[in-house]
């Protein structure tokens, strides 16, 4: 025979057992969504006298923004509440006093963090970003990606060509860059290709002019010489 045991807590214990239980049921029902994350944005200034502020435009999608932000005038702004462990992509855009606002910036990416603390991503003056780079080192704020940032922005940007050659990059680079960030030895070969080139543009940065010279026949031959021994791997 089953014997059905009542238990019979004092009355302040019954009501506790009570709200545990309760609460417990609860927690079954409705799990607490998992952390949050959330983004830190850092911008170099605009230096237009009517500049009014700036708009961040950022997704889950490349070039396919569900999300846009005005952040007034300022160069640093911190997006909350987002997915952790998930790549999104950004981009920025200024306006004026008249409410003309410009084209998109170079679209930037970073992957969130498990939650907590946020994850810095930095946007430069003309909005781009090194995806190779990015992809291979892991991180935009990378020493190693700064250097060739500041080799776009001096030697690339300064003239129509190299503009040519950066906006060519940023239509083609992405997709290069995801498929880079999915393997380990894929962001290794690509580390110990990008060497010789972050190199050079160490060098040049570091270079007067009339040494900048000498050394630009140098540094395109080494790019050519860099890119044929990938195509030769991979034939």
């Amino acid at each position: 025979m089953l014997h059905l045991r009542i238990m019979n807590f004092p009355r302040d214990r019954q009501t506790v057992t009570g709200v545990l239980s309760i609460s417990l049921l609860l927690l079954a029902l409705f799990p607490s969504p998992s952390a949050a994350s959330s983004l830190t944005l850092e911008w170099d200034s605009n230096p237009e006298a009517d500049l009014a502020g700036y708009k961040v435009y950022y997704g889950t999608q490349s070039r396919d923004y569900g999300f846009v932000t005005d952040v007034g005038k300022v160069t640093q702004y911190m997006i909350g509440g987002l997915t952790a462990e998930t790549r999104y992509y950004l981009a920025l855009t200024a306006y004026d006093f008249s409410g003309n606002e410009s084209d998109f910036s170079a679209e930037v990416s970073a992957v969130t963090g498990p939650g907590g603390s946020p994850t810095p991503i930095s946007i430069g003056g003309d909005g781009g970003g090194c995806f190779i780079a990015t992809a291979a080192y892991g991180s935009y704020l990378n020493p190693y990606v700064k250097i060739l940032r500041e080799f776009r922005d001096e030697f690339l940007l300064s003239n129509s060509l190299g503009r040519k050659f950066v906006h060519f990059y940023y239509q083609y680079s992405p997709r290069m860059a995801n498929l880079i960030e999915k393997y380990a030895f894929s962001r290794f070969l690509t580390r110990q290709a990008l060497l010789p080139v972050i190199g050079m543009s160490s060098l040049s940065l570091k270079t007067t002019t009339p040494q900048k010279l000498f050394l630009l026949p140098l540094f395109l031959v080494l790019i050519f010489a860099t890119a044929l021994r990938s195509y030769r791997r991979q034939t």
